[in-house]
């Protein structure tokens, strides 16, 4: 009797959480919520979607192409001596800006293609010709994983200015390139 006692007194029982278990359940909240934070351009942690890749990609290179017809378009116009000095500026400029670009755009794209549950080293097929529009179709066109990967979890939703800054950029690469092909005619 003294048994089915304990076993009612048992039944009757409010278990509460342990502290353990209530610092467990709120760092893996903590996590996620860190998880879906944007991580920023440097890291290579993480995923990133279709838009934010773009956005973060076309707005260094539109940048950095800016300063380089600038410095060309100078070189061009500019006496002599001038002329020279910007194409020593161009080619320093070259060196001090496609760098951090080229490292830049080697992150987001792993980060892509981890969002795509894929390994970042994908990348290197960018390097080989014709191969590499493969890799550029699946970081540019293919849907993310959906839910959490083996890379992270799902990237956060994008904000309205994340999609007004890419209508824009979208905007002014046809823009840009609209210029470009003008000034070859």
């Amino acid at each position: 009797m003294t048994n089915e006692s304990n076993t009612l007194d048992n039944s009757n029982e409010i278990n509460f959480p342990s502290d353990t278990e209530i610092s467990n359940t709120q760092g893996d909240e903590n996590d996620r919520q860190v998880a879906n934070k944007n991580l920023g351009l440097w890291s290579t942690n993480g995923r990133i979607g279709r838009v934010r890749y773009f956005n973060r990609l076309t707005l260094p290179v539109l940048f950095v192409y800016a300063v380089y017809g600038i410095l060309i378009y100078y070189s061009l116009t500019a006496t002599p001596a001038a002329a020279e000095t910007a194409a020593s500026a161009f080619t320093i400029s070259q060196f001090v800006l496609g760098i951090p670009l080229t490292i830049s755009a080697l992150i987001q794209g792993k980060r892509r293609l981890n969002d795509l549950n894929k390994s970042g080293w994908l990348m290197l097929l960018f390097f080989i010709p014709l191969i590499n529009l493969i890799p550029f179709i699946m970081v540019t066109f293919i849907k993310g994983s959906d839910g959490d990967n083996r890379f992270g979890a799902e990237p956060s939703p994008l904000t309205s200015n994340e999609m007004t800054l890419f209508w824009f950029l979208t905007g002014l690469s046809v823009v840009a390139c609209v210029a470009l092909a003008s000034l070859t005619l």
